[in-house]
């Protein structure tokens, strides 16, 4: 999650009047309170027109990453946050009734933090069926938790790899994979390729 980089009052100028200045004042129909921040902002920041609100709470880390269901899109937010940022998704996030998604176009995931904090996750497709689509972007998501670089080896499409990451992280890779597949084991193996050492991935038939 980025950090805010306006002021409270420079950000009000540039979300507009209709935005407020209080929790009590923000329409929920439209804006979102974030707390941590004590600003009213758009509750999709990823379609804003102000790229400083895009830039602080947009997160598009995922954006080429298709999921079989917004479910699975949760799990790897809170993943993520969990491990790049040491915050969790508050329990009073309503994720089911303020995800944007749909069957053309990009999907959003919005997350209130425990911290207080707000953002939005962009994903390619979280309602893609497709085995081989699903596969990669369970690599890929995997890889992007742990900030490493997806590569794909070994010609078939339940074999992934991801470069820059360490060997404890290329096991916890495997765990997070294996609960996105509802069970279905990933294993993973830490080793030499082509003389870079990389995550390799394997998905079970």
């Amino acid at each position: 999650m980025k950090k805010t980089l306006l002021s409270v009052g420079a950000a009000l100028a540039v979300i507009g009047s209709a935005a407020a200045v209080g929790p009590d004042t923000c329409n929920p129909d439209k804006y979102v309170w974030v707390e941590k921040d004590e600003l009213c902002i758009p509750k999709n920041p990823c379609k804003s027109k102000s790229d400083v609100i895009r830039d602080a709470y947009c997160n598009r880390t995922f954006k080429d990453v298709q999921l079989s269901n917004w479910r699975d899109g949760v799990t790897v937010v809170e993943a993520y946050l969990n491990k790049r940022h040491s915050v969790s998704i508050s329990s009073g996030s309503r994720i089911g009734e303020n995800k944007d998604t749909s069957f053309f176009g990009q999907d959003y995931i919005p997350a209130k933090t425990t911290d207080g904090g707000y953002v939005v996750f962009e994903f390619d497709d979280l309602s893609d069926i497709g085995g081989a689509d699903v596969r990669e972007g369970v690599a890929k998501a995997g890889c992007y938790i742990y900030s490493g670089r997806p590569w794909r080896f070994g010609g078939q499409d339940r074999e992934f790899a991801c470069k820059f990451v360490s060997e404890s992280d290329c096991s916890e890779m495997a765990k997070i994979m294996t609960d996105l597949r509802d069970g279905l084991l990933v294993t993973s193996d830490y080793k030499e390729y082509e003389a870079e050492t990389v995550c390799n991935l394997t998905f079970e038939k």
